[in-house]
């Protein structure tokens, strides 16, 4: 039987197509992970925020599947609203479901405390717009952002012939995008990197960066995932993807 360990929920963004191809690459034997969508169109913080409140309903599809957890895996939607909107999803959502249940904002948080990163810089795909509201979001929480800087991606038409769908230009970046990204703000004064979004592809360079620069890196579907796992109280010993897994 699949996830005869623990079964992960995730709720996601309709044009996420990272968070779940990340998560298996990670988990370990007896770990199944199974998703659900929330329709997305934009990018913009009205938008982003509006797509949160499907959740509950994505979370009572996956309530279906007997998942262990959920997760609500979307960075930027669980931390434009300020200071403790990442609280607020997760208690209505536990309280339409009781699942036990995270946000990847609140998991990010969790990891650089974890790791012992007080002094963060943050290499992000995001606009200005959602750099400042992340900004917010990590000071209010204790962390001193000592670099920003981001790509400003959002969205394009997709080439397939005769189609006008929008598909997300974070989504479609490389890894080593994010690995230049980080090494461009690899400041002495960093106690760590913070990587966001779950649609950034960002897992296959975790490690290659911390070997080069000696210091955590913390990316969203990484922290989501090692969070999961210890609100589970599942004990796994996942190399290749961080120190966070392991150390920290």
């Amino acid at each position: 039987m699949h996830g005869w360990r623990a079964r992960i929920g995730l709720i996601l963004p309709s044009a996420n197509f990272t968070m779940e191809p990340d998560f298996y690459k990670m988990i370990p034997e007896g770990i199944s992970v199974h998703a659900a969508r929330m329709s997305s169109a934009h990018t913009n913080a009205e938008d982003l925020v509006e797509m949160g409140l499907q959740a509950v309903r994505a979370a009572e599809e996956l309530k279906t599947a007997a998942v262990d957890i959920l997760v609500f895996g979307y960075t930027s939607g669980s931390f434009l609203k300020g200071l403790g909107h990442d609280m607020e999803i997760t208690s209505t959502i536990e309280s339409a479901t009781s699942i036990p249940t995270l946000t990847t904002s609140t998991a990010v948080v969790d990891a650089l405390r974890a790791c012992n990163v007080k002094n963060v810089s943050v290499a992000s795909p995001y606009n200005d717009e959602i750099n400042g509201k992340l900004r917010m979001f990590l000071e209010g929480n204790g962390f001193s952002v000592v670099a920003l800087k981001g790509l400003g991606l959002g969205e394009r038409k997709a080439i397939y012939s005769g189609s006008d769908t929008l598909i997300s230009t974070i989504g479609i970046q490389e890894p080593y995008v994010a690995y230049k990204l980080v090494r461009s703000i690899a400041t002495n004064d960093a106690d760590g990197f913070l990587i966001p979004c779950t649609n950034f592809r960002t897992i296959e360079v975790i490690q290659m960066l911390e070997d080069d620069l000696g210091k955590p890196v913390i990316s969203s579907n990484q922290a989501s995932l090692a969070m999961a796992f210890r609100r589970l109280g599942l004990k796994a010993n996942i190399k290749g993807f961080g120190s966070l897994f392991n150390n920290c």
